[in-house]
């Protein structure tokens, strides 16, 4: 899973870039950043000091919490790209890395869940997913979008500490 974490972080960027590039102004602006934006079933990477996680949180505290978060990603990258569709039928290359993301952080997600039950978790505690939307209009769904591209970049890269705490802790 690290290297699937790791090989997605390292195409992040290139998602977020060539996103805000297919939006338009005022997303394709150098330094535009959008303020936060809460989607049922995406929740935002936990913060503590120092841009470290809790050394408190267990690991299996943290196995569910990006488990929960991958879920709702995937969940989300597929609506984005269905908007995208609409908005830009010619942004191809975005629809194409949007549908990459998408399959990958799935992928990503199921690989969690069967680590979990191996654990011994009892698998999903009811997420709940939105409703299907981004939003009602071509506004806030580009906005919607880019909030879902930036946090998953927030959580591959939280995931990518945690994951190599652990390979180098289980070694």
């Amino acid at each position: 899973m690290l290297k699937m974490v790791q090989e997605l972080l390292h195409r992040s960027q290139h998602l977020v870039d060539l996103y805000k590039r297919q939006q338009g102004p005022p997303f394709n602006r150098p330094g535009f950043a959008m303020p936060g934006l809460s989607l049922r079933g995406l929740p935002e990477v936990p913060r503590a000091e120092g841009n470290q996680r809790e050394e408190a949180e267990d690991d299996e505290a943290r196995l569910q919490a990006e488990h929960e978060a991958y879920r709702g990603l995937a969940h989300y990258l597929r609506l984005v790209l269905d908007d995208q569709r609409e908005l830009n039928p010619s942004g191809q290359d975005l629809h194409q890395e949007l549908a990459y993301f998408a399959v990958n952080v799935e992928g990503l997600a199921v690989n969690l869940g069967l680590l979990l039950r191996a654990l011994g978790h009892e698998g999903p505690d009811g997420v709940h997913l939105g409703t299907g939307l981004t939003g009602a209009s071509d506004w806030d769904k580009k906005r919607a979008g880019l909030v879902v591209c930036t946090r998953g970049v927030q959580w591959l890269r939280a995931s990518e500490g945690d994951f190599s705490a652990l390979v180098s802790r289980y070694n």
